[in-house]
């Protein structure tokens, strides 16, 4: 699937996510071993993203130091699971949009997992 087709479907879950406004609602998008997590905070409008980090990695696909400072340079900090996570300001489609261009980006410069080689999504959504 083409990148274009992979920025589309990132951005219409993000955008689906976004107008839920139920608690709980969860988007995981992954590409192999490869994931990342956005999970919104209606009430403050930040979405939460958060990076597979190498504790939960196979050997192969584990970040060196420096694209973990990579990570660590674009506001992402290590939390509690072991992953990096970053909460992002999001009011309009436009904030959303950039938020799918930095994931597209995540995946293919720091983990080296261009998505158009196979990003899948899920969607969760609380009732």
């Amino acid at each position: 699937m083409a990148m274009t087709e992979q920025r589309t479907q990132l951005l219409e879950n993000l955008k689906k996510l976004a107008a839920a406004n139920t608690s709980g609602s969860f988007l995981v998008a992954t590409c192999g071993d490869i994931y990342a997590q956005f999970m919104p905070d209606y009430d403050a409008r930040t979405m939460r993203c958060e990076t597979v980090g190498n504790e939960n990695l196979p050997e192969p696909c584990r970040l060196t130091d420096d694209k973990q400072r990579q990570l660590e340079a674009l506001g992402f900090k290590l939390d509690g699971s072991g992953n990096f996570a970053r909460d992002i300001p999001w009011s309009t489609d436009g904030d959303l949009s950039a938020i799918a261009d930095a994931a597209l980006d995540i995946f293919a410069r720091i983990y080296g997992a261009p998505p158009a080689e196979g990003l899948s999504f899920d969607l969760t959504i609380e009732k």
